[in-house]
């Protein structure tokens, strides 16, 4: 019986010294800056299948599905991740009629890092323009949960100046820069 309570005991303590720096352990947390440059997509592999233009009765044009690429340069304190970006615009809606003229939309974004990992990270994003063309810039918020190499099970949240500039025949140039947290668990 005393055998039994010693195990026991024993078996209590050993729980309680494993479990201890485990609830004691806090999450790294990096406080980035970043910046995405892209254009359409116009390379064999991109995907326009889903590409959809349209204008609603009450004047929106609607603008789904835009496949761009471009680069993105991550920064956390004084190291900088430079890589591509794969972007889906999945919906953009324009309203041509309004005065200024505003825009809005919801993208996704893939981060393509060249490090010894091949770190990926993938995040959802939800812009405004309040007044284009004159003011071509407007904010908002991207959230990453879903990444590979030094991002698994990382979670992204920022927020984000965009703005766009018309280029000839190949559609815009956007721009996009911001700044986040990245939570390592």
């Amino acid at each position: 019986m005393k055998r039994k309570i010693i195990l026991t005991a024993t078996l209590f303590l050993i729980a309680a010294m494993l479990a201890t720096p485990l609830a004691s352990a806090k999450p790294e947390v990096w406080s980035v800056t970043f910046e995405l440059q892209t254009l359409p997509d116009i390379s064999a592999d991109a995907d326009w299948s889903k590409f959809k233009e349209f204008e609603t009765e009450k004047g929106m044009l609607v603008v789904d599905h835009i496949p761009t690429i471009g680069t993105i340069e991550l920064v956390h304190g004084s190291t900088t991740m430079i890589g591509v970006v794969k972007q889906m615009v999945l919906t953009s809606e324009l309203f041509m009629g309004s005065d200024p003229m505003k825009a809005f939309g919801n993208e996704k974004w893939v981060f393509m890092f060249d490090d010894a990992e091949g770190s990926t990270l993938e995040v959802s994003a939800n812009f405004w323009i309040d007044d284009l063309p004159t003011q071509p810039n407007g904010g908002g918020t991207c959230v990453g949960t879903h990444g590979t190499g030094i991002f698994e099970d990382a979670i992204f949240k920022g927020t984000f100046t965009t703005i766009m500039i018309p280029i000839g025949s190949a559609g815009i140039l956007k721009t996009q820069f911001g700044s986040g947290e990245i939570k390592f668990p």
